[in-house]
């Protein structure tokens, strides 16, 4: 009669060990790998926005809205508005969801204040083009911009929404956010995604969104610590 076998101690831990290392070894890598298709998706549902920009200025005599304000309460507009038939009119973006970072809460879209945040700009975006009887825009008219494919319209943002309690989503972006309101965020592999007016997107690195995109300071990781550029 054969006599049965057991794993040792040593040897049962001697196995543990082996996977322990190995799970160690592939753990960042599955991880990496999930961040890179985020990022791949987030690049995507940014192109999705610029199509849908794309139309919305086809049918407005080449003006392109980002947000509003009359200067009345309660009457400010984001740019999602424009394109999802919020406020009424054509609807150019049919899935709110692409309107929102996978990366970063919300992950989907829960409200027009919790999406990518749109440029604003103190110094060339705000008045470029301001239509009578708005006390603030940005407003864009896209003959009126020299290189399309340099001014950024869109990208990754976030605010600590008082409502929520939390890090969040921001559908503005100043170029010089105070701790307070909404800013960039870096979140892709140290760095943020960007939409551009000619509807290319791109990714920039942290070390170079000051010279290239003029943005002074930015949110970064999970903590959101406010940093210069």
């Amino acid at each position: 009669m054969r006599k049965a076998t057991h794993f040792t101690l040593i040897e049962l831990l001697v196995v543990i060990s082996i996977i322990a290392i190995l799970a160690s070894l592939l753990l960042p890598a599955l991880r990496n790998a999930k961040e890179k298709g985020k990022d791949i998706m987030c690049k995507s549902n940014m192109k999705q926005c610029g199509f849908a920009m794309q139309s919305y200025i086809g049918d407005s005599n080449g003006i392109l809205v980002l947000s509003s304000y009359t200067g009345v309460a309660g009457s400010s507009k984001a740019w999602v508005q424009y394109l999802n038939g919020d406020i009424g009119g054509d609807v150019y973006l049919s899935k709110n969801d692409v309107a929102v970072c996978p990366s970063f809460y919300p992950e989907r879209y829960i409200g027009r204040s919790y999406t990518y945040g749109c440029h604003m700009s103190t110094t060339y975006l705000q008045g470029l083009f301001l239509p009578p009887g708005y006390a603030s825009g940005p407003f864009i008219k896209v003959s009126a911009v020299s290189s399309p494919g340099s001014l950024w319209i869109l990208g990754d943002s976030v605010a600590n929404w008082s409502s929520l309690s939390r890090w969040a989503q921001g559908y503005l972006i100043y170029d010089v956010p105070d701790g307070s309101n909404c800013g960039l965020h870096i979140r892709h592999f140290n760095g943020a995604n960007f939409l551009f007016l000619d509807g290319h997107v791109n990714g920039v690195k942290r070390n170079t969104v000051r010279a290239e995109l003029g943005i002074s300071k930015a949110y970064l990781g999970v903590g959101c610590d406010l940093v210069d550029l």
